[in-house]
């Protein structure tokens, strides 16, 4: 549990929230197949919140507030094929269900708007993953990974939804004795959509950060 408060400067005098309590029930199951070539496991989970803290508009301002009850709940499930002792197959999904099970809310014409059934904003139902990594221990390296991120909903009254997107990474390297060359390109597919809710305010965002390159060199003796 944990206690929050705002505070955007010295002469600031937020209130202290609620601790944030949660009661979760989690099963999973593994397997190794093929003399260890195929590996996967996969788990359920469950879980009951209480006094989530959440961005909020108070009195116009941006602040925090503890959300009533929600509930969580999803599976999630990853796969790993080595084809050879230096090519990998990877695949992951998860299917999660955040939704408000009790918050109300006071509306900017003054009103109160009950949440019970809808979903946290920001929070996808769909989740994949699939990339393919070669990594010798010497040589040539390579590795591409896809990841998936399906539609959800900006606010919480779940009026206003974002598309889903896919965002593609890729990298090349070659490794000698210690050392390590690479050059590895991140979000190669420019997605520019919101991923987080500013703390500034309810309809402002952060953005995913476009396409970048990395190039490194690492040794490990």
């Amino acid at each position: 549990m944990k206690r929050a408060a705002v505070d955007f400067g010295p002469e600031a005098e937020g209130s202290i929230l609620q601790p944030e309590t949660a009661t979760t029930w989690e099963v999973g199951l593994k397997g190794r197949h093929l003399g260890g070539r195929l590996e996967w496991e996969m788990s359920w989970f469950d879980m009951d919140f209480e006094n989530l803290v959440i961005p909020e508009n108070v009195d116009g301002r941006p602040s925090l507030a503890n959300a009533g009850s929600e509930r969580f709940k999803g599976i999630e499930m990853e796969a790993t094929w080595r084809v050879t002792d230096d090519l990998r197959l990877t695949a992951t999904y998860a299917h999660h269900d955040s939704t408000f099970t009790d918050y109300e809310r006071l509306r900017p014409d003054g009103s109160m708007q009950q949440l019970n059934g809808n979903t946290l904003e920001m929070s996808p139902n769909d989740l994949a993953a699939g990339g393919i990594v070669y990594a010798p221990a010497q040589g040539f390296q390579a590795s591409v990974i896809a990841n998936y991120v399906g539609s959800r909903y900006l606010n919480k009254s779940n009026t206003v939804e974002a598309d889903a997107y896919t965002v593609l990474d890729a990298g090349v390297g070659y490794r000698f004795g210690p050392w390590q060359v690479r050059l590895d390109g991140y979000n190669l597919t420019d997605v520019r959509e919101p991923v987080a809710e500013s703390e500034l305010g309810d309809p402002q965002f952060y953005v995913m950060t476009g396409s970048s390159w990395l190039l490194s060199v690492t040794w490990n003796p």
